[in-house]
Order: C-alpha cells, then structure tokens, then sequence
C-alpha cells in the first residue's frame, strides 16, 4: 500500500491553533482520504519549535466510502497549555487519480477555548506527470486565511518525498515542509519532515511519525 493518505500536524505556533491531522503532506491536507475500512493509529512527536519535544497519539478511520474521520491528543510535552482532544472529518466530492480530485474538510474541532477555532478547508489534487502529483487549497482557521501548495511523488522501495507550502501570519509568512513517507514493514509506515517557517522568532522544527494501517 502508500502512505498518501497519511500526513501530519500543523505547528501550534505557525498556523494559529492545534488540528487533528487529516490525510495529506506534511504541513497540508490534501484531497486523499483513509481508504474505506482502514484504521490507522499514529504516534508522533515534534522536535523544536522553540519548545521542548511535544508527544502525540492519534487515529483516523475510513468508516465510509470516501469519508474521513479522526482523532488527535497530546500526550506530553510541549511548551503550550495542556489542549483537549480535537476531532477532524473530510469528505472526498471528487476522485479522478488521473485527473482531478476535490475534497473538504474540518479540523481543530472540539473545545474551542482551549484549541483554538475550527480549521475549514478545500482541496485539490491532480495528476502532473508520471509519479508525480500537485496539490493546492484554502484554509480558514478564525481570523486565519491561507492558501497552501504541495508536490509529493515516488522514490524507490516504497517511499515517497513530499514538498508543501501553507500561508501563516495573516498571509504575511510560509511554512514549508520538506519530508519522506515509506514503509517499515508490514501495514507499519514512517513519515518524517522538517518544518521551516519564514516568520520572525519562529524556529525550525521536525516531526516523526510511526503509523499502524489496520484492516483488509
């Protein structure tokens, strides 16, 4: 199997607000969703930051026929306030793995004075050449605007690279992801990625993610 539908979180610090981690890139969603009837459970942590190491668990279920849901808390660490769990769910209104898919979403949904606002967003996904997919949405978190940009493609053995870019700080900065997904064996995957933000006092950071696909 790939590791497309798989993706990560997007930095408490950069994007304005904590959200559960729907299928995409690095920093971005995308229009893939968790195949129908697979469940995959995911650790992870994030290194920098400026913040001491912060520890994840999370899970995201194909219950439907290109729907989407899941669910992420915070273990440990972390320089923020302690957050509650917060929920996401993305339903796949077009799929064309040739051509053209579009999917919406909802993320950071749960207890909003303590996460932060609702992240709602559009994507899309599209075919460029052999081996090689582009990717390109909106997102709206509270009085957050942004527009984000990705390209993943194969590499050799079963991993895929990823590059993917989201508007942060009113429009005024980018966080750019730059990371590697593949397998570690049977339904077992590991993503990774570096994060590195172009807004003033924001420091780098990186992500390791292991995550166990479940289901025929």
């Amino acid at each position: 199997m790939t590791g497309r539908f798989l993706t990560g979180l997007c930095l408490i610090t950069l994007a304005a607000g904590a959200w559960a981690s729907p299928s995409g890139l690095n920093n971005i969603p995308t229009a893939d969703v968790a195949p129908f009837g697979k469940l995959v459970l995911q650790q992870y942590t994030n290194i920098g930051g400026g913040e001491p190491p912060a520890f994840y668990v999370g899970a995201k279920w194909g219950g439907l026929p290109r729907v989407e849901v899941g669910i992420d808390d915070r273990l440990a660490g972390g320089g923020a306030p302690t957050a509650s769990p917060v929920g996401q769910i993305k339903f796949q209104v077009l799929r064309n793995d040739k051509r053209l898919s579009l999917a919406v979403g909802a993320a950071n949904l749960g207890d909003n004075k303590r996460n932060g606002s609702p992240a709602l967003y559009l994507a899309l996904k599209r075919s460029l050449v052999p081996r090689v997919r582009g990717h390109l949405g909106f997102m709206n978190q509270g009085s957050q605007d942004s527009f984000f940009v990705g390209l993943d493609g194969k590499l050799v053995r079963g991993w895929d690279w990823r590059l993917d870019a989201i508007q942060t700080n009113h429009m005024h900065d980018v966080l750019f992801g730059v990371g590697a997904i593949g397998p570690l064996g049977q339904n077992m995957l590991l993503e990774t990625w570096a994060s590195l933000p172009t807004q003033a006092g924001a420091d780098e950071s990186c992500m390791l993610k292991f995550n166990c696909v479940i289901g025929k």
